[in-house]
Parts: C-alpha cells; sequence; structure tokens
C-alpha cells in the first residue's frame, strides 16, 4: 500500500514540475515575442481578451515585485475648461534596481498610447479635450519586462467661450547687426471666439525670448475674431551672440493663449566696408561745363549706412575742401543720400549729383564713404577727368559799328520763401533741402535752402536773385515731386515750396 501511495506522489511531482516548466517556456516567450515584434503586439495583447501577464481584468494575482502606476495629472474626478493645454501625467515606482521601461495610457477605451518618461515619471503631449468626461487607463512595465496593475482614473472638461490665436507670418531678420535698428512685424490671426482689445489687457508679449524686448499692445485698435493683426516693433540689435525672439498672446483674464512665435537670430559684429560697383563720370570736360554723375557703392560690410541719426554715411569727396574731386563741386565735400534712406548688408546705393569744371587741366578726382564722425572705409572711386580750355574763336574783321548809347544795367531782384520735404513715410525733413530753378538767366541752377523754419519765423528758407520774369523751382534730381512757379515782379515773398519725396 505504502508503495502504491509513493508511485502516486511521484506522479503529482513529475506532473507539477512539468506545469512549472511550461509556465516558464511561456513566459520566456511573451517577453521574446515583445523584444522582437515591439510596442504594436505589445498593445494588442494588452486588448486581447481583457487578458494580463499577471491579470488586471482578469483579477489574476499581481506578484509584490510587479512596477506600480500611477496618474497624477489631471488629479482623479477633476473638472477643468477644454480650452485649457492639459498633459495626462502620473509616476511609476519600481523595487530596487528595477525601473521604468514602458508606459501606455488610454482615453475612454480607445488605443493605447506610448507615453514620454523620464527617470520614473512619465508624460503625454499636451493637448485641448473636447467638452466630456474621460476615462483615464495607464499600465507601465519595468526594466525586466514585469507589467504593473492598470491605474485608472476620471475628469471632464467644460466649454465656455476663450481666446485663441494662429501665427501666420514675421519679417524677422534672421541675421542682425550689433546696434543696428530694425522694424519688425509680427503677424498673428484671431482665431478664438473673443475680441483682442487694450481693455481687456491683449497683447503679444515676450516669451522664451532670450533677446531684451517689450510687450507690443494693439492701442485703439479692436481684433474681431477670423480677422488677423500685424504687430509692429522697433528695435535695437543687442551685441554680437546668438538669440531666440520669442513671442505669444497674453491677456489679463486668460494669461497665455495660443501658438508661440519663436525664431534664431545671429546678431553680428558691426563692421562697415564698401565696394565701388560702377562710376558714371566723364574723362573730358570744357572749362564750366556742367554733368550730372552718378557712382554705385555696395555695402559691403555688416553695419547698415543710414541717411541720418547714428549711423549716417555719406560719399566723400577725397582730401576734402583740398582734393580735385571738391574742385569739380566747390560747396561742399560731402554727397549726401536721400533722406529717410537705409542701405543694408549687400545692398547698393546711386549716388547722383552735378559736376562743373573748372580751370583747365587733368585732375584724378576720389571719393569714399565715410561713417559721419567715425572714419572712412571702403574702396575708392577714382577716375581722371582732362579740363579743357574754351576754344578761342578768329574774330572776323568787322566795321566800326556806329556808337550806341551805353545799355542801362536791368535791375536785379530779390525772391525768397519758405521750404519743407515731406518723406515718403510722412515725416517732415526740416534740414536743408537740395532744389533747382529756371530763370530768365538760365536753367537749372543749384542751390540748397537754409532748412524748415516755423511759419512764423521771419527768417526765409529760400530765395533767388536775378531780373524779372518767369522762375520755376525744382527737384528732378532726387525725383521729388512738388515745386514753385512765380514772377519775379521787383522780388519779395513768393510762398512756400512744399516738395515730397517719392517711393522708390
Amino acid at each position: 500500500m505504502s508503495g502504491f501511495r509513493r508511485k502516486h506522489a511521484d506522479d503529482a511531482v513529475s506532473e507539477l514540475q512539468d506545469t512549472l516548466v511550461l509556465l516558464a517556456i511561456l513566459i520566456i516567450a511573451v517577453l521574446l515575442i515583445k523584444n522582437l515584434v515591439g510596442d504594436n503586439l505589445v498593445l494588442s495583447l494588452l486588448d486581447f481578451g481583457k487578458f494580463k501577464v499577471w491579470g488586471a481584468d482578469n483579477e489574476v494575482s499581481y506578484p509584490s515585485d510587479a512596477p506600480l502606476v500611477t496618474i497624477i495629472n489631471p488629479p482623479d474626478g477633476s473638472r477643468f475648461y477644454a480650452d485649457r493645454y492639459t498633459s495626462i501625467s502620473g509616476s511609476v515606482q519600481t523595487i530596487p534596481n528595477r525601473h521604468a521601461s514602458q508606459v501606455y495610457y488610454r482615453l475612454n477605451g480607445g488605443p493605447w498610447v506610448r507615453a514620454a518618461l523620464s527617470d520614473n515619471n512619465w508624460m503625454g503631449s499636451a493637448q485641448r479635450y473636447p467638452e466630456g468626461s474621460y476615462h483615464v487607463e495607464a499600465v507601465a512595465y519595468d526594466s525586466t519586462g514585469m507589467e504593473s496593475p492598470i491605474a485608472s482614473s476620471t475628469f471632464e472638461t467644460i466649454w465656455r467661450p476663450y481666446p485663441d490665436a494662429a501665427y501666420v507670418s514675421d519679417d524677422v531678420p534672421e541675421v542682425m547687426t550689433a546696434g543696428d535698428p530694425y522694424n519688425i512685424h509680427i503677424n498673428y490671426s484671431n482665431t478664438g471666439y473673443l475680441s483682442w482689445n487694450s481693455s481687456g489687457g491683449y497683447r503679444l508679449s515676450p516669451s522664451g525670448s532670450t533677446m531684451s524686448l517689450p510687450p507690443i499692445g494693439l492701442g485703439s485698435v479692436e481684433v474681431e475674431p477670423n480677422i488677423s493683426h500685424v504687430f509692429s516693433l522697433s528695435v535695437v540689435a543687442p551685441g554680437a551672440g546668438d538669440y531666440t525672439v520669442g513671442y505669444r498672446m497674453w491677456c489679463a483674464d486668460y494669461e497665455w493663449f495660443g501658438e508661440e512665435f519663436s525664431k534664431k537670430v545671429k546678431v553680428l559684429e558691426s563692421y562697415h566696408d564698401a565696394r565701388v560697383v560702377s562710376m558714371d563720370m566723364p574723362a573730358e570736360m570744357t572749362v564750366g561745363e556742367t554733368r550730372l554723375v552718378s557712382i554705385v557703392m555696395q555695402n559691403m560690410g555688416s553695419a547698415a549706412w543710414f541717411a541720418e541719426g547714428n549711423g549716417t554715411a555719406y560719399l566723400w569727396m577725397v582730401d576734402g575742401t583740398s582734393g580735385a574731386a571738391y574742385k569739380f563741386n566747390g560747396s561742399s565735400d560731402r554727397i549726401l543720400m536721400a533722406p529717410g534712406s537705409v542701405v543694408r548688408s549687400g545692398s547698393n546705393y546711386t549716388f547722383q549729383f552735378t559736376i562743373k569744371a573748372p580751370s583747365p587741366g587733368s585732375y584724378y578726382t576720389q571719393y569714399r564713404m565715410v561713417w559721419d564722425g567715425h572714419y572712412a572705409f571702403g574702396q575708392v572711386a577714382g577716375c581722371t577727368i582732362n579740363v579743357k580750355a574754351l576754344p578761342t574763336p578768329t574774330p572776323a574783321p568787322t566795321q566800326r559799328p556806329p556808337a550806341s548809347p551805353t545799355p542801362t544795367p536791368e535791375p536785379q531782384y530779390n525772391a525768397h520763401g519758405k521750404m519743407t520735404l515731406f518723406l515718403s513715410d510722412g515725416f517732415e525733413y526740416t534740414g536743408p533741402v537740395r532744389y533747382f530753378y529756371d530763370g530768365p538767366l538760365g536753367n537749372h541752377f543749384e542751390k540748397s535752402s537754409r532748412g524748415a523754419s516755423d511759419n512764423n519765423d521771419p527768417r526765409w528758407d529760400w530765395d533767388i536773385g536775378g531780373p524779372n520774369g518767369h522762375y520755376k523751382i525744382y527737384n528732378d534730381v532726387n525725383h521729388y515731386s512738388g515745386g514753385l512757379q512765380f514772377e519775379m515782379n521787383n522780388g519779395g515773398n513768393k510762398g512756400k515750396v512744399v516738395f515730397r519725396q517719392q517711393q522708390s
């Protein structure tokens, strides 16, 4: 009898051993399949028959060394507005010498989504959740492949009218020069349900920017939904280096909202350089002859050239008033750019001006760019002009003319008035203005005003001397519109000359 019992006991032990071996083989096979075929099969196994390796829905017990996953955000049972960006996130607890390797989560029984892991913390992507109720499930695996029990929580979202914004475009340059001013524009579209206005504190505020920038308000503008608005800003580039220009919409009631604008900007060290592109200058002239000439210069430096302000640049006659070029002008050794001009790196500028041949001789005229108050820079534009004397006519024999009375000299008078120039951006330029006039004594005489003065100021901005007759004031060199025509009529105040700079 004892032998019979011993035989049955041995059979039971053998059967148990076979079962344990089979279970071990099954577990190893599952882990190998997981590693070989990846997450898709794992997700399928999570859904297949609601069966888990250690059991969750099938109520199979989990071992004590299984990882534990928790859902921290949104808190279980929480309610919040549907316009809020929310990340589903949590943490994983593992036993010593193990760590979390994968975490998956899903909403309302939908497909499993793999979360991002940082140490033992996990997070899904931030997004808005439409109005409704949500059931969240999460499951984790540790570094040995052991699965956690499924954690779950719920949350609810509530709809309300909310602001939103979409980035449209910008003209922020990717490369700037230290110390140079820039006018930049960023275009945003109102894609929300509320209007943007100053009373609600709506503005485009710096966000993630490493360049010191101010917020940009709306002023008196109200931006309705489905309308875009261009935010404008003037900035001076900081010191050389790599920066990020970042902006995002903000208002008092909702704080940050909408898409964020971010752009990398490289700021270069400021330096000046120039290249001569072309010269349109005569090789020969006759004494007293006038010519309209031009020199094209290209900005080869990083610093911009400005017609006025801190970065003022101009074309200089080399050696100043003692140089050969000055002899063809005689009034100034500077050739200025048109008011309001800005020449950025790589761009060209054409200097047009009138020269008048001096006494006979050979002259080597030279011109070079100058940064006002600092230094001359770049290539020299030079050319030789040979000035010939006027030919002496051979007198023809004539009979002695009869005596005639001494002619009475024609009386000379002075006409004057005010003068101003409106730039293409609408601002009034109050400095000296170049102008030309035609009259009884000739055409295209060049002069310059003294600068715009107040209408109540007794001083005059322009004046022209000459005999009675018809006169015309204009500027066809700098392409200004406007001017004045008048009759001398013994001189006096002839009125105000208004020039307007044309769009280039």
